[in-house]
């Protein structure tokens, strides 16, 4: 439930839109069934110091890239730009709040990801509640949560001995 693959970010939205892009995501996205993640690999954005660490997503349904696009077209109409995102699919991994040691990077930077074929079977609308995290006085559990989740989807999969402790130093 804690891990998901974005999309498309929206931004901050006016709850006077929310039941109309309801219907937006459920138009274009009812024949979307499930698509699977075929490969990965740990990025950080922006490159010069770094506020996101993240896996880049690539997955045997390209058309999903085309279904983006039209929801973005859609989402304009009711006044929403997305001009400089990223147009890849992404899983955030964290978000660094300070600054940390440059072979920090090099490290996540390094890393080998053994990418095996993931289904994904959900395609939902959800609020990020990132400002929340400030004032969370259970973050550490709950980042632990999300690394245990991460670690815990590779079970039975080839890439589970990979994934293992990977989050050991965070």
């Amino acid at each position: 439930d804690l891990l998901h693959i974005t999309l498309q970010f929206i931004g901050d939205t006016e709850y006077r839109y929310l039941l109309d892009m309801d219907d937006i995501f459920s138009e274009l996205f009812q024949k979307i069934r499930s698509f699977k993640i075929v490969k990965s690999k740990v990025e950080i954005m922006p490159y010069k110091n770094p506020k996101i660490i993240w896996l880049r997503a690539d997955t045997d349904l390209p058309s999903i890239f085309s279904t983006v696009k039209k929801l973005q077209s859609r989402l304009a109409l009711l006044g929403y730009s997305f001009k400089n995102q990223s147009k890849k699919l992404h899983i955030t991994l964290g978000r660094v709040k300070k600054r940390l040691p440059p072979n920090f990077f090099a490290k996540i930077l390094s890393e080998k990801i053994v990418s095996v074929p993931s289904p994904v079977n959900k395609i939902t609308f959800y609020e990020s509640v990132l400002k929340k995290a400030a004032n969370n006085p259970d973050l550490n559990t709950d980042l632990r949560a999300v690394f245990d989740s991460i670690e815990n989807s590779a079970i039975g999969y080839p890439s589970e001995e990979a994934i293992k402790g990977l989050f050991g130093d965070f």
